[in-house]
């Protein structure tokens, strides 16, 4: 609904923005709530998960540049993965 209110290039501008602090939220969640007892584990997993979130904000700049369809509609895709693959990577940091 934000492209009707607002427009292609300001929706794609504030779903970018929004993604990048996105980032920063999931990366402090993450470090403040894994388990360190296994540091390699915990490291490997918050490595994951930042690489995850910088794909993630990637393609929306790329959206926030572009302006088209095609773009919109690859990060949206990406979003469903990205919180299945996020959930798991944080639940995986808990528990291991």
């Amino acid at each position: 609904m934000l492209p009707v209110v607002e427009g292609q290039t300001r929706a794609s501008l504030y779903t970018a923005f929004s993604n990048v602090l996105l980032l920063s939220f999931t990366i402090a969640l993450y470090l403040l709530t894994v388990n360190w007892t296994n540091v390699l584990v915990a490291t490997l997993v918050g490595l994951s998960v930042a690489a995850v979130n910088v794909r993630f904000v990637l393609a929306n700049i790329r959206l926030s540049r572009l302006h088209d369809a095609i773009s919109a509609w690859r990060v949206f895709k990406l979003s469903a993965g990205y919180l299945f693959i996020i959930l798991c990577l944080i639940v995986f940091g808990h528990v291991a």
